[in-house]
């Protein structure tokens, strides 16, 4: 009889990218995580694992009801934290703590709306009771019979229905994963040949798994090493990684398990991350702060561009996030330009207004002037008037010549009161805007965040699309961001 071979590819995404179930991240500390592959601005509080949210299907949330279980218990810490109770074992594991995903409805249809709330309670209790016995010991590996001579009562009742359901966790490689001590050997060999192309940490997980189901595996890799994106180079005392570093986030993580399982502590990465310029002096944290708040409105901008103008194409062609960041770049330059330019526009302006009200005080000045000698004239010419006909004429025109100066009087106050508010209008302009958007020391500190961004997505931004490039944001693990001693 041939043997049949199957030709799987495997994903060499980095470890820490993994995920299997949907999740969002709470608000976290301002400096929690700081630069710490971040690919967009949500963040979480690592420090309160209490508060922690269970995950959810989306999809099969509002078709159930929360099943009656045990009370919820939390573990104030552990080394690798791993949470151990039972919620803690659901969360580490990605299911919900109360609900079926759609994945075990389909594989456990009579476990629907149809059976009763016990039912479903005897369901989940049984499968939260073996992700937390797994995780209590997962340098071992975890028997059925173990299962069945230590899982209490009443959830003992079913045998079938618990070997059923590890059957299923095992298959889908929530429990009995990674690197661990075997107890039961092979018991039956399978005849097909499956080939795995590519010896990442994905090839050589897939193909683990699949040998302890009984497949005869062959990993194929054109380099001369194993690991994919997981590289670190050694040179004499001196070691560098140059691929997956960082576990981001450990809470749900199966790299969190594997790194317990090889005896790997993981080490929270410090929030702090000095910035140094090309000169080599440190940029000062004011600076840095702006700088950082610049690149996350510029993301935002992004967002708004895709989700809000749905503004993805040009030219039929899609927009890569690296073109729409330098977009938004050069019309925020413009903006600057503008600004500028109006700036100096109504300096001009008011310097103007200034220069005409001046102009027109010495017109006034000078009208005063003749005013006032007509005046004297006027009241010279009175003294010697020697009719009530010419007396009342020449008090008819004195009083004319008083009104025209206390026109004339009003007006110059009136132009000196303005000139004053817009030398107070000029002093408020003494500072001029920037000329540029970002000065070059400025672009420097963003093109780091730019680059710290291609690092977090192990590509060019111009690789990435401006629609979906963050597509993967709900499905991200929460918590720490971590690093061991050594690469995995």
């Amino acid at each position: 009889m041939e043997t049949e071979t199957i030709l799987l590819i495997s994903d060499e995404s980095e470890p820490e990218d993994s995920t299997t179930n949907r999740r969002r991240a709470e608000e976290q500390d301002p400096l929690e995580g700081k630069r710490n592959l971040r690919k967009k601005k949500p963040k979480i509080d690592n420090d309160r694992k209490d508060q922690m949210p269970t995950t959810s299907d989306k999809k099969d949330d509002e078709n159930q009801e929360p099943a009656k279980i045990d009370p919820i218990e939390y573990e104030t810490d552990t080394r690798y934290e791993i949470l151990t109770t039972l919620e803690g074992a659901c969360f580490q594991s990605r299911f919900p703590y109360d609900k079926m995903t759609t994945y075990e409805i389909v594989a456990f249809p009579e476990f629907t709306k149809k059976t009763t709330i016990e039912q479903r309670r005897i369901y989940l209790g049984i499968r939260n009771r073996i992700l937390k016995m797994w995780l209590e010991n997962v340098k071992q590996q975890l028997t059925y019979d173990f299962v069945v001579k230590n899982i209490e009562k009443p959830f003992d009742i079913d045998p079938v229905l618990i070997k059923r359901i590890f059957t299923f966790l095992e298959r889908y490689g929530y429990i009995n994963y990674g690197i661990f001590t075997k107890l039961e050997e092979i018991k039956e060999k399978r005849r097909e040949k499956i080939i795995v192309i590519g010896a990442g940490i994905s090839g050589l997980i897939a193909a683990q798994k699949l040998q302890s189901f009984g497949f005869e595996v062959i990993v194929l890799e054109a380099r001369d090493r194993v690991g994919g994106r997981v590289a670190t180079f050694r040179k004499s005392n001196y070691i560098a990684d140059l691929g997956a570093m960082v576990v981001t986030g450990i809470y749900g993580n199966p790299i969190t398990i594997l790194a317990k399982q090889l005896d790997l502590e993981l080490k929270k990465i410090k929030a702090q991350c000095p910035l140094f310029g090309s000169n080599g002096k440190l940029i000062s944290k004011s600076k840095d702060e702006i700088m950082e708040l610049e690149f996350n409105k510029i993301l935002e901008c992004t967002s708004y561009l895709s989700h809000v103008l749905d503004f993805n194409y040009a030219d039929n062609t899609p927009i890569s996030l690296g073109q729409a960041i330098e977009w938004i770049i050069k019309l925020q330059e413009k903006k600057i330009k503008m600004k500028k330019i109006n700036y100096l526009k109504n300096i001009k302006e008011i310097q103007q207004e200034v220069i005409s009200n001046e102009q027109a005080i010495a017109d006034i000045n000078s009208d005063i002037l003749v005013l006032k000698d007509n005046l004297m004239q006027i009241l010279d010419h009175q003294k010697v008037a020697d009719d009530e006909e010419n007396r009342l004429r020449l008090e008819f025109k004195k009083r004319e010549i008083i009104r025209d100066l206390t026109k004339k009087r009003k007006e110059k106050n009136d132009k000196k009161k303005r000139n004053q508010e817009l030398d107070a209008k000029l002093k408020e302009l003494d500072e001029p805007p920037s000329d540029v958007y970002l000065s070059s020391e400025d672009r420097a500190i963003l093109d780091w965040h730019l680059a710290n961004l291609e690092f977090a997505n192990a590509t060019p931004l111009q690789n990435l699309s401006l629609k979906h490039w963050d597509q993967d944001d709900d499905f991200e693990f929460i918590g720490h961001h971590t690093t061991g001693e050594y690469t995995l």
